[in-house]
């Protein structure tokens, strides 16, 4: 992710793993914007979104996840974790002394803001979530073939991500948003390609410990910006759930979309977007009830 007046910066975790993030420094007076990707991509998916944005004064970070990207991709299965990445974000905030942000995430980048917001990180002043499950996707999904045979496929993941392999060599850097064109299978080639086997199969498993407590996503006090799609992946009903659940200030139903509404509908969402951070600006102002 190297758009004009970004700049690369990097944030060592207390394990030692290495993320890749870059900032664009906007108004201090305003929330920050805090773009965080999904499983197996990369901060390149955000281009679309961040280009199409009204409110550019503002400061914007993007990053590459820790397994992800340009960040390092260890070989361990233990320094992989949705609460390790949660840590991370709220690393990057505190390094950045960042008082007021908003999470922009796509997918498992949504389950990993959740998880940090619910582990304490402080200073966001509400949250998008774009297509973000809070439950077991495999375990739950829509598509009867997929819910049956979830146990089976977990166990063909962790064998794959105990043999796979981890070879020395740069890998792939794919551009999404140039991607956009492609079907999800062909993403899905992408996501494969750019990783180690290990680390691609590690990642995927992570979703099988996903299941949040309700109340304790209902006890989160910030204001949600929710999207929803015509998605195989995470059925709407599940983000229609989840609004219910959290204090939601809208859900949008991008229709005839599938699962990669940032790319594929950048300038819909980046409008929604902008219409969220007014209505933050406002409230943060004392002017919106």
């Amino acid at each position: 992710m190297t758009p004009d007046q970004f700049i690369e910066k990097k944030f060592c975790a207390g394990d030692g793993i290495t993320s890749v993030y870059w900032v664009k420094e906007g108004r201090p007076d305003k929330p920050a914007l805090f773009f965080i990707h999904g499983l197996g991509g990369n901060s390149t998916a955000w281009k679309g979104v961040i280009r199409s944005l009204a409110n550019n004064d503002l400061t914007m970070l993007c990053i590459d996840l820790r397994c992800h990207g340009l960040s390092d991709m260890p070989s361990s299965g233990k320094y992989y974790g949705i609460d390790k990445i949660a840590d991370d974000i709220n690393g990057v905030i505190e390094k950045e002394n960042i008082r007021s942000y908003i999470p922009v995430a796509h997918s498992f980048g949504g389950v990993c803001v959740l998880t940090a917001l619910l582990n304490g990180g402080g200073g966001a002043a509400g949250a998008v979530l774009c297509n973000t499950p809070y439950k077991n996707p495999y375990r739950h999904s829509p598509n009867f073939f997929v819910k049956r045979s979830a146990p089976l496929l977990k166990v063909l993941l962790r064998a794959a991500a105990a043999g796979g392999v981890m070879r020395r060599k740069k890998y792939p850097y794919p551009d999404y948003y140039a991607l956009r064109h492609l079907s999800e299978t062909g993403l899905w080639l992408h996501d494969i390609s750019a990783a180690p086997l290990r680390a691609f199969f590690n990642n995927y498993l992570l979703m099988f410990s996903l299941d949040f407590d309700e109340k304790e996503l209902a006890s989160l006090p910030h204001d949600f910006l929710l999207f929803t799609s015509d998605d195989p992946f995470v059925a709407k009903e599940s983000l229609y759930d989840l609004s219910k659940i959290l204090k939601t200030w809208k859900i949008v139903e991008i229709k005839g979309c599938d699962h990669e509404t940032i790319i594929r509908n950048s300038g819909d969402v980046a409008a929604e977007l902008d219409l969220f951070i007014a209505y933050i600006l406002k409230k943060q102002n004392g002017s919106c009830v």
